[in-house]
């Protein structure tokens, strides 16, 4: 009978061992970065470390999601990922990790951190220019923020508070000024900074200016008394210019809008315009980016479309004459009804104004080898 007993005693022993070793143990899974509540900018590049083993057989998978979306799986140690944030928005993000062994079992851990945006510090630059149909102003960069800037410049309307929902014009890589064009004579405009990160627009403050109705401030005419031509004037600035090409005798070439010279003398009283008159034109009416349109007549009657930036606010009027290259053989005429050349006093190197129906610039034109014919402006004296 005891032997009996004994025997029976370790059956069941050994039953239920056999049965305790039925039971696999869950893996066990922590995540060492980051942190929990940490705090990262937006933009930044977020290490995931898990470090997880099971107990009695292998990982087969961990994986990890932010906000209930999976963004990586292995299969492999390390349990290692680079969370790019690009793209996401400030806020708390869950960080969960899982992971299954072979037997299908799973366990997960969970952290919380926070992404937040450190926004750019800008300023809107004073108006440094306001003419008839543009303005110049700028952007103040104090400090890029994170995630740092990907577009900036100048936003502007009629109304007040403008934003980039009204009209914009970037800043570019040669920075300040920026140029607005395109604007009503004798009109409030309201032009502000604003600086894009991806996530939120800032702006600058406010700044206000009325556009100029003409540059005229005085016309007049005068007699050519070589032979009798009158030609009208405009004052622009501190200067008297003619309101139309010279049509004395001399010119090389015959065009609808007068001749183009090699060289040629001015009524007594007046003269060709040297580089330095030139540019104090040019810098009066805004610089060479905007001027061309200032000085180019409306319209396209006479110029080919598109004309472009064309508002003749300054009354100068110019026409499109094309230009010519005088070099071995006749000069040859280019360009008429397209663009026009003036004719600078002191250039000995054949440098000329150049305007075109392509853009509201102009430029100083070089013949290179071959001398540049072109329409004359007097200026007075």
């Amino acid at each position: 009978m005891k032997l009996t007993h004994f025997l029976f005693i370790l059956f069941v022993s050994l039953l239920l061992n056999s049965c305790d070793n039925d039971d696999s143990a869950s893996p066990v899974i922590g995540i060492v970065s980051p942190n929990e509540n940490e705090v990262f900018y937006v933009g930044s590049n977020i290490t995931i470390q898990i470090n997880a083993n099971d107990p009695d057989g292998i990982i087969e998978r961990v994986v990890i999601e932010v906000n209930d979306q999976q963004i990586s799986e292995f299969d492999f140690e390390p349990y290692s990922y680079v969370w790019s944030t690009n793209g996401y928005t400030s806020g708390a993000y869950n960080i969960n990790a899982t992971a299954i062994d072979n037997d299908g079992l799973s366990s997960s851990t969970s952290i919380q951190i926070t992404l937040d945006v450190e926004n750019p510090q800008i300023a809107t630059l004073p108006i440094s220019f306001t003419g008839t149909t543009h303005i110049e102003s700028g952007i103040e960069i104090e400090s890029n923020g994170v995630p740092s800037i990907i577009q900036a410049g100048l936003c502007w309307n009629q109304t007040g508070n403008p934003t980039v929902d009204d009209n914009t014009v970037l800043l570019s890589e040669e920075g300040n000024p920026i140029i607005i064009s395109g604007l009503e004579v004798n009109t409030e405009y309201h032009v502000r900074a604003f600086a894009d990160n991806g996530i939120s627009i800032i702006y600058g403050e406010t700044q206000t200016t009325t556009t100029l109705s003409t540059y005229v401030s005085d016309t007049g005419t005068i007699v050519d008394s070589r032979d009798g031509t009158i030609y009208n004037w405009v004052q622009i600035g501190n200067q008297k210019w003619f309101a139309q090409n010279l049509v004395f005798e001399g010119g090389a070439i015959e065009t609808p809008f007068g001749p183009l010279y090699a060289g040629v003398e001015c009524p007594d009283g007046w003269h060709v315009p040297n580089r330095d008159e030139w540019e104090e034109l040019i810098e009066y009416l805004g610089g060479e980016q905007v001027a061309g349109g200032v000085l180019k007549e409306t319209g396209t009657e006479n110029w080919t479309p598109p004309n472009t930036g064309a508002s003749n606010t300054a009354g100068f009027t110019a026409l499109p004459t094309g230009y010519a290259t005088d070099g071995i053989g006749p000069p040859n005429h280019i360009g008429l009804y397209n663009s026009t050349m003036f004719l600078i006093s002191n250039e000995i190197s054949g440098r000329r104004v150049s305007l075109s129906t392509q853009s509201e610039s102009l430029g100083f034109a070089f013949g290179g080898n071959s001398a540049l014919l072109g329409a004359c402006r007097c200026i007075e004296d």
